[in-house]
């Protein structure tokens, strides 16, 4: 989570659909329930930056391979 904004800001469609992915599995079943060993800390943490993007959840991007090739052309 340390390099999220240089993430965010370089690779904008890549960040956006990494985190309504995210979102959208921890909503189906909790990250505790999957990683029992984990840290719940860390899933705190995880959901707090899902949750700072909220327009990001209003759909489930289904970008084909090709969109994302053409943004990383630009």
């Amino acid at each position: 989570m340390a390099s999220r904004d240089s993430i965010e800001e370089e690779f904008p469609l890549f960040y956006a659909v990494i985190i309504s992915y995210l979102f959208h599995l921890d909503k189906r079943k909790k990250f505790e329930y999957i990683f029992r060993e984990t840290d719940k800390q860390l899933f705190v943490e995880l959901r707090e930056v899902l949750h700072q993007n909220p327009k990001i959840h209003d759909k489930m991007f289904t970008y084909q391979i090709s969109d994302i090739l053409n943004v990383l052309e630009k």
